[in-house]
Order: C-alpha cells, then sequence, then structure tokens
C-alpha cells in the first residue's frame, strides 16, 4: 500500500553491528526520498552504548539514544558480527524494550544476522523469518520455535521483516520502498545503484553442501565418496560397506556433523553440479540430467526448484553474461 506520510525508522548500532548492511540499508531509503520527491523516510542511528564505533576503518556515529526508537514507525537491526551470547550480554536493553515496541504497533526489521537479535527478544517466536544461510544451524539450534526459512531473502510475519544474508540490507530497504511508496518508486531506487528488483530466493546464491568436514574424517571420506559417484545410484548401505563401517554409525556420525542424511547430502550436491553446470556451460538440461544421476528431467526439475526456488530453464536465463 501506497502511504503519504514519513515513516520514522531507527536504526539499532551497537559496537558489533556490520556498517556496511547500515550504509547499503541508509542508501536505499535515502534515495526513495529522492526518486520519491518527498520524504518516505526518516532515519536515525540509535544506540544504547556511546559511539562511535568502529569496524574495519569504518566508523558508525549514534545519533541519539535508544529510547528514542520508541517514538520510530520501524525499528530496524541490521546485520551483526559476534557470538551470540555477546550480543545478549552487549544488547540487554534492546532485547528487553522491542517486544514492548511491537505491542504498541509498532514495526521490526531485520537484516541478516540481526535476526539473532531480533530472535533474542522473543519476538521471532512462532513466525516466519530468515537469516543469513551460513547461521542456519546455529539460529535453529538456539531458536527452535522460529519457523526459519533460511532461503528466502526477505520474510514478512505480521508486524516484522527479516532479511537473508550478504547484501540483505539492500534487499530489506527496498522492501520498506516497495510497503511505504510503491514498486514503481523501488524499481528507480534499484536501477539507480544497478540492483536485481526482487532477485529471487536466497538459495539461488549458497552452497547446498557444507564444506568439507574438518571434525571427523569418516564424514570427510563420505563426503569425497558421494562426489566422486555423483551419477550413481548410492544407498546409505552401500556407503557405508565401501567406507567399511555399520550403516548405523555413517548415519549417526553424518547426522551429527553436518545436520543432514548422506541422501540429503547427495541430491543436494547433485543440484550445486548442476546449478555450475548451468551457469558456467551450454550443455543442455537434459545433458545436465544425466551428468549429476537423475532418472529424469522431471525428477531433476521438481528437486532443482525445492532446492534453489526456480526451474533450471529460469534460473539459466537470469545468469548474466556469455557462457563458453
Amino acid at each position: 500500500m501506497v502511504k503519504s506520510d514519513t515513516m520514522r525508522c531507527a536504526i539499532y548500532v551497537t559496537p558489533h553491528t556490520v556498517p556496511s548492511s547500515v550504509a547499503n540499508l541508509l542508501d536505499v531509503l535515502h534515495g526513495a526520498n529522492g526518486h520519491a520527491g518527498r520524504v518516505v523516510f526518516d532515519t536515525v542511528l540509535v544506540a544504547e552504548h556511546r559511539g562511535p564505533f568502529g569496524r574495519r576503518g569504518v566508523k558508525l556515529v549514534p545519533q541519539a539514544w535508544l529510547g528514542s526508537a520508541s517514538r520510530a514507525d520501524i525499528v530496524i537491526a541490521p546485520a551483526v558480527s559476534a557470538p551470540l551470547l555477546q550480543l545478549r550480554r552487549d544488547c540487554p536493553r534492546f532485547i528487553e524494550r522491542l517486544p514492548g515496541w511491537l505491542a504498541a504497533g509498532r514495526l521490526a526489521a531485520s537484516a541478516c544476522t540481526g535476526a539473532f537479535l531480533l530472535a533474542s527478544a522473543g519476538v521471532l517466536n512462532g513466525r516466519r523469518a530468515t537469516t543469513h544461510w551460513s547461521a542456519e544451524r546455529e539460529f535453529r539450534s538456539a531458536f527452535p520455535d522460529v519457523r526459519l526459512r533460511f532461503a528466502s531473502l526477505i520474510e514478512r510475519d505480521g508486524p516484522v521483516i527479516t532479511s537473508g544474508g550478504g547484501t540483505a540490507g539492500i534487499d530489506l530497504g527496498l522492501a520498506l520502498v516497495e510497503q511505504a511508496a510503491g514498486g514503481e518508486v523501488a524499481r528507480r531506487v534499484a536501477a539507480g545503484i544497478l540492483f536485481d528488483y526482487r532477485r529471487g530466493p536466497q538459495g539461488r546464491y549458497f552452497p547446498l553442501t557444507p564444506a568439507p568436514s574438518t571434525g571427523d574424517s569418516l564424514v570427510a571420506r563420505a563426503q569425497a565418496s558421494i562426489h566422486e559417484r555423483l551419477a550413481e545410484p548410492l544407498t546409505i548401505a552401500s556407503l557405508a560397506q565401501r567406507l567399511h563401517v555399520s550403516t548405523r554409525t555413517l548415519l549417526r556420525r553424518f547426522r551429527a556433523d553436518l545436520g543432514l542424511t548422506p541422501q540429503a547430502y547427495l541430491q543436494r550436491a547433485r543440484i550445486d553440479v548442476a546449478r555450475a553446470r548451468l551457469e558456467a556451460t551450454e550443455a543442455s538440461i537434459e545433458q545436465i540430467v544425466a551428468e549429476v544421476g537423475y532418472v529424469d528431467r522431471a525428477s531433476f526439475g521438481r528437486s532443482f526448484k525445492r532446492h534453489l526456488g526456480v526451474a533450471p530453464a529460469t534460473f539459466r536465463r537470469k545468469v548474466p553474461g556469455p557462457r563458453p
């Protein structure tokens, strides 16, 4: 819905805030003011600690005390980089006050790992949410009551908006621009920064398979064996026999180390290879289907879309530039 009033945005910064996340968000929101010809967003950086905060040579300077966020329409937590226990220790007032702000009719949002702050405040319990794909296991373990959809770039659930990793500040900003000023303004802002508006699920970008295990040599050997035989039929029993362990042992240690079964890992590995082939070559989809061990194009297409959110042909059309 297009609004005619100004949205007051309190952007919460801490010593652990990632500056680029704040900069990306501010660029989009202030860009919307220019394209709309009016003040769509009035932004302020709020904090519960004295600044400035510096990371990698870039400093964030809070403009107001955290309490002023109570006058904002939306409170935003940009990406943070710190262990969860440290965030809880260093951001107590934000975590304590956020539920009350929402209860008073305000909105809350996060970019990337800022979702850890929202979840720590309990406002994501029972709600859909997303965060950076690399934080999936930690987030699920710490917040089992959150309906995590980490493959999404944007998740809206009631008064809360969360966004995925990387340039999530831009994705979040564009979602807010669309909400406050309409899709045309959002498209103009995205065009101005050469950004793909509504660029699809986060799952299109991250590797589906975990890196080779460094904590369990059996699991590392199992991963290598799977990658060597992607085109072959594979059962847990045959893999265990090849590695000279029992099926139960393999399944238990694989799950404990990677959070996946060997069969789920195999499917992800096949899709990862197929994605790379679609991006880098002109091989037909039928050729790729055979190379990664699927029986037919239909089953491959269903698996590809389930993991990456788009059909193989659609994914290939979105890949920029010529392929050899």
